[in-house]
């Protein structure tokens, strides 16, 4: 009887690991589908800078540096700097395109920084709202205290640098997407960048609210613009 029992919880072991199994290796497909730009130029005036599987971007302008996006880490953040021959403390500006850890754990690497968060990012740091990715849920945090939140079709200026937000929610509750001077798109999370240029809303899982974020790729793509980069996926330059 023992015997029969154990065959049987056997057997039961045997179907989750094979189940757990086939759930990373899907996750694992669908994360080498990334492509995490190396640190770099973009072009003249913009940078990537890649920590880990994530990359924030830098943009010179007239009076310092402008970054979107902080990475995913203060140590990746200073090498990346470093390799790109910028000083961490001329970046004026940071826009954050929401809260996940990956895109502002890197935020203190910038002292002089004033650090911008979407309004509708806010619920998830007090609680009032749940992050939601797999199967689980839960909260995020800011690195920093010492925020401004920025209103959708918000715009600041950096010096002649236009910086203007708009809301792209699904990824998270208030993800947000920023445009420079009317033909720059920095989507952060919004969507998945095709090699096409096409836009697809991120894997499922990831997403607090999927179809929201299938709407918002479709909304997105009626922007005009010369160039857009993201965070997990490259940039992709439009003909004009």
């Amino acid at each position: 009887m023992k015997t029969m029992k154990m065959k049987g919880w056997v057997k039961v072991l045997i179907i989750v690991a094979a189940i757990l199994l086939g759930v990373f290796a899907y996750v694992f497909y669908k994360v080498s589908d990334m492509v995490t730009m190396e640190t770099g130029k973009v072009n003249n005036f913009l940078y990537a800078g890649k920590t880990g599987f994530v990359n924030f971007f830098v943009m010179e302008y007239d009076s310092g540096l402008i970054c979107f996006d902080a990475g995913n880490s203060i140590a990746e953040v200073e090498i990346a700097m470093k390799e790109l021959n910028l000083n961490v403390k001329d970046v004026t500006h940071v826009f954050l395109t929401h809260s996940d850890g990956d895109h502002v754990n890197g935020v203190e690497a910038f002292p002089n920084a004033k650090i911008f968060l979407p309004e509708k990012e806010v619920g998830l740091l007090d609680g009032m709202v749940t992050r939601k990715i797999f199967f689980m849920e839960g909260s995020n945090k800011l690195p920093v205290d010492n925020y401004l939140t920025m209103k959708n079709q918000e715009t600041i200026m950096a010096g002649q640098v236009s910086v203007k937000a708009t809301s792209a929610p699904g990824h998270t509750p208030g993800h947000t997407v920023f445009l420079v001077n009317d033909s720059i798109l920095f989507a952060g999370d919004a969507f998945h960048l095709a090699e096409d240029g096409t836009y697809e809303a991120l894997w499922a899982p990831i997403n607090n609210d999927y179809e929201r974020a299938k709407e918002t790729a479709e909304t997105l793509r009626n922007i005009p613009i010369s160039l857009v980069v993201t965070a997990h996926d490259g940039y992709y330059r439009f003909e004009k």
